[in-house]
């Protein structure tokens, strides 16, 4: 369970991919609430004395879809009084084009990679001014480019930059940081999926990605500013030698 004596950090996504390597990197100088949808995911972090996982299917949590009813936030978060770093890594990609992307994925997609990151921070808003916190918006490519085959995403990462923008301006005065990370192509399962949906005849190639911990490496720096600056943005490519 988490001290006064260290920072504390709320990272959400945090079983797998780019979230779960951030945690395990945060830890070193952090107490780390790790959220995650599945508990049987989380059970690997049960043990670890600067983790306390928290299961928690966040869109349920905030109502995010319509006709929805939100669930009560576990005690865990909505006690916390002060709130060092918060990293929003969380977010699913479906393959689809304008014309073929449901009303469900397109609630469902909005809900979870732009909604959940709102209504989160708000909730967390008071507790992240009494610390002169920072909140860190995991984004993507796909937040500065337009993409063919994935409408959803694409929009929801644009909105995504928004919501960060107008953050930023909005909580300067009170002392908190933000920061937008974009990174490119990362090997996470993720990837794995979406190169299999789209190019299921090319072989997958982890060469020609980012690794989740050189992410988690480069998120953990926008941390390390100093109290004078912040890192608003930081943009991140897989390094190819030769390619």
């Amino acid at each position: 369970m988490h001290t006064q004596a260290r920072p504390l950090a709320i990272i959400t996504g945090a079983t797998s991919g780019i979230g779960a390597a951030t945690v395990e990197q945060v830890t070193a100088t952090h107490h780390v609430i790790a959220i995650g949808r599945q508990p049987a995911a989380l059970d690997r972090l049960n043990n670890h004395p600067k983790v306390t996982p928290v299961a928690l299917d966040l869109v349920d949590t905030f109502a995010c879809t319509p006709g929805s009813t939100p669930t009560s936030l576990p005690a865990t978060l909505a006690q916390l009084t002060h709130v060092d770093l918060l990293i929003h890594a969380a977010g699913i990609a479906p393959i689809a084009t304008v014309a073929d992307t449901d009303a469900t994925t397109w609630s469902a997609t909005l809900a979870l990679n732009v909604t959940v990151p709102a209504r989160l921070t708000a909730l967390l808003t008071p507790a992240l001014r009494r610390a002169k916190g920072q909140v860190i918006f995991i984004n993507s490519g796909a937040g500065r480019y337009p993409a063919k085959s994935m409408a959803a995403y694409v929009a929801s990462k644009h909105a995504l930059v928004g919501l960060a923008n107008t953050l930023r301006l909005e909580e300067q005065p009170h002392g908190v940081r933000v920061t937008t990370v974009y990174p490119g192509p990362v090997d996470t399962p993720m990837q794995q999926q979406m190169q299999a949906q789209q190019h299921p005849n090319t072989p997958y190639n982890a060469d020609h990605y980012s690794t989740p911990e050189e992410i988690a490496a480069a998120i953990v720096a926008t941390t390390q500013a100093g109290p004078h600056s912040q890192i608003e943005e930081l943009v991140i490519r897989p390094h190819i030698p030769g390619g």
